[in-house]
């Protein structure tokens, strides 16, 4: 019988010896990102693209900087954040070598607004996906940021903030060796029971209810707040 996994975006897993050197350990990446912070957050609703630049300290303590670029991303939190939720993209030969090597597109969950409230809200959400993480590492993995926002056209102006970043459905998908469905509706019967079940418990543990084990939102793949994922094969017979 065919079983689909339901993967909602909380947890985070170390595991594995191919594991991607962005996931690889827990500590909090120190990072500044330096873009043009007027075109992004004075025009976040038209999800603008600006070129930037990456900069963190290595192992061996080297200061090392990769050419990326920014955008927003997001619905809910695009309409009402001051400060937006971020994509950071960038190519893949110049993220060899580097922390961002195998990355090609990342989601920063930033602080939203400036103030102690937002910022604690930021820690609660990823200590949620790290907290799943002692169920399953069945999971998408989150790290932990200091962020320093550079102003490329304003040197002089820094925000100073903390935020998190995703591992990607590709990531994961390779991860894990499993395929991304995407779907209208599923059924019950096709989900994998004992994870769908941890999966609502959890849901209902941290007291969310903005979610969907069936079908999307106003027409969207299945799932609401979620991604299907399947074995190998398992697809067959749709």
């Amino acid at each position: 019988m065919r079983r689909l996994f339901l993967f909602f975006l909380l947890g985070s897993a170390i595991c594995g010896a191919n594991e991607s050197p962005l996931f690889a350990s827990n500590e909090p990446l120190d990072i500044t990102l330096e873009f043009p912070l007027d075109t992004i957050i004075r025009q976040a609703t038209k999800e603008p693209v600006v070129s930037g630049t990456a900069h963190y300290v290595d192992a061996d303590g080297q200061k090392v900087s990769v050419p990326i670029e920014i955008s927003t991303r997001g619905k809910s939190r695009l309409a009402m954040c001051r400060f937006p939720p971020l994509s950071l993209m960038l190519k893949k030969k110049d993220g060899k070598g580097t922390i961002f090597e195998g990355q090609k597109e990342l989601k920063i969950t930033t602080h939203c607004r400036a103030n102690s409230s937002f910022r604690s809200y930021n820690l609660q959400e990823f200590s949620i996906y790290r907290a799943f993480t002692v169920l399953t590492d069945v999971s998408f993995r989150a790290r932990y940021l200091n962020i320093i926002y550079q102003d490329a056209e304003k040197p002089t102006r820094t925000i100073v903030e903390n935020g998190f970043v995703l591992e990607s459905v590709k990531e994961l998908a390779k991860r894990l060796e499993l395929k991304r469905q995407k779907v209208s509706l599923v059924k019950s019967s096709q989900l994998d029971a004992s994870y769908t079940a941890l999966v609502a418990l959890f849901q209902f543990l941290i007291g969310n209810t903005d979610w969907s084990i069936s079908q999307g939102h106003g027409g969207a793949n299945c799932c609401h707040n979620g991604k299907v994922f399947s074995l190998p094969g398992a697809e067959e017979g749709w």
